[in-house]
Formats: C-alpha cells, structure tokens, sequence
C-alpha cells in the first residue's frame, strides 16, 4: 500500500501484485532485507568499500534500526550520496 500526501489530502494506492519485484519495500520489511542483503559476501565488501571504516556489523544494525524508509535515507543515502558527489565533482 502506497500513501500520497496532498495538502488536505491523502490518497491510497494499493499496489499491484505484478509490480512485488520493483515496488518500494515497506517500514516492516527493512530489517528482513538488510539481513537479506548482508547475507550475501559480495553486498558486505560492496558496503565496506561504500562506508570505511565503519564495522559491517555496525551498519547493519544501523539500518536495521530504521523504522521507516525516510530514516534510512536520511541516515545512510543522503551523506553516501554527499560524499560520493564531493569526490566525483571535482
């Protein structure tokens, strides 16, 4: 279920089943996938290289703590994607 949020306004959307293997993942669902994901050895190194210095145990229950979406990518996302601009807009 996808909430849309107007000004007075907030519109449902149910989610076609079709679309289970591109939709965004609900609140409920973060710590099932970051356990998904770092059970893979390839999502670690790709993590470890992403976040030096930072223990891959760390993060993991970083991001499992997140208690929504937003959270995770204010958290995570947003200073990755600040850093990696800093170094790549030279």
């Amino acid at each position: 279920m996808i909430f849309i949020t107007f000004p007075n306004k907030i519109i449902v959307m149910n989610t076609p089943a079709c679309f289970d293997t591109i939709r965004p993942f609900e609140a409920e669902e973060i710590a099932g996938v970051v356990d998904h994901l770092f059970a893979e050895p390839q999502f670690g190194q790709i993590v470890g290289s992403l976040f030096p210095g930072q223990p891959l145990d760390k993060l993991r229950e970083g991001l499992r703590a997140c208690p929504d979406l937003l959270t995770l990518q204010k958290q995570f996302i947003y200073p990755l994607v600040k850093d990696l601009l800093g170094k790549c807009s030279h």
